[in-house]
């Protein structure tokens, strides 16, 4: 977030950092993989009040303008409201309700259910576009594995120092693989394969880009890199400088008995 230009105090969340809004601290588990003996994902939908000191806080669309219910969904979290209090700082129905009725709306487009009157006034229906939810949830699975597979690869360009550990390659490889593998199933529209195959490489980019020894590494200032192979280099040091005297007196004394 950024100190807003339109609302002097204010704080503006631009389009691109909604994804990192939501912070690990809430203690919502936005994880895809349904793993056996567990629950399925939940969406959650959460009111964000933000603090004094950053009211009003604003949510930038794409144009770089605030957007009109404050709020944003995303796919594999749910939906966030933005509420800036008034000055008493009451949260009544007047305030509660636009959040609901935003929340609802997330709830059916994130679940692919669409609102349908049929002709001659009859009462509201909801229509399911499972496909549709299929194809969105795979599309941005690829999206992100892709993306963190180049994250990977910049965290391992920055490695100038010691060579990259083998698992870390093992990893690079196995979420390229798994790329390849979405990208054969996307062409031909199977969105679940695509989509296990984008949570595959996911798995094994992060786990790249979060192995240990690589981390280690990447922290590791250069002086402290010098001081650890200091020790190794002195006696070798030593060694060389005694052999090249000894070689050089031995040259000025082998020179000085052939003049005489």
């Amino acid at each position: 977030a950024a100190h807003s230009a339109r609302a002097p105090g204010g704080t503006e969340v631009p389009l691109e950092a909604l994804p990192g809004f939501v912070s690990p601290a809430w203690g919502l588990d936005a994880a895809r993989a349904v793993q056996p003996g567990t629950s399925p994902p939940a969406l959650h939908f959460v009111l964000y009040i933000p603090s004094p000191a950053q009211r009003p806080m604003a949510v930038l669309g794409e144009g770089g303008e605030p957007l009109d219910r404050n709020a944003f969904a995303l796919l594999d979290f749910g939906g966030v409201v933005v509420l800036n209090p008034g000055p008493a700082g009451e949260l009544g129905q007047p305030e509660l309700e636009p959040v609901l009725e935003t929340f609802l709306g997330y709830a059916a487009e994130l679940l692919g259910l669409a609102p349908h009157r049929h002709e001659g006034g009859e009462p509201l229906q909801w229509q399911w576009d499972a496909a549709g939810v299929a194809r969105d949830y795979a599309l941005s699975g690829l999206r992100e594995g892709c993306e963190l597979l180049e994250g990977a690869i910049a965290l391992i360009q920055k490695l100038d120092t010691l060579p990259v550990p083998q698992q870390v390659a093992l990893e690079v490889a196995g979420a390229a693989h798994h790329l390849r593998r979405a990208q054969e199933a996307l062409g031909n529209e199977d969105w679940a394969a695509t989509a296990r195959a984008a949570q595959a490489a996911q798995q094994a980019a992060g786990t790249a880009a979060g192995h240990q020894s690589m981390l280690a590494d990447l922290h590791i200032p250069e002086e402290h890199i010098v001081a650890v192979f200091v020790p190794y280099f002195v006696p070798a040091a030593v060694t060389l400088v005694s052999i090249a005297a000894s070689s050089w007196r031995t040259w000025r004394e082998e020179r000085g008995g052939g003049r005489t």
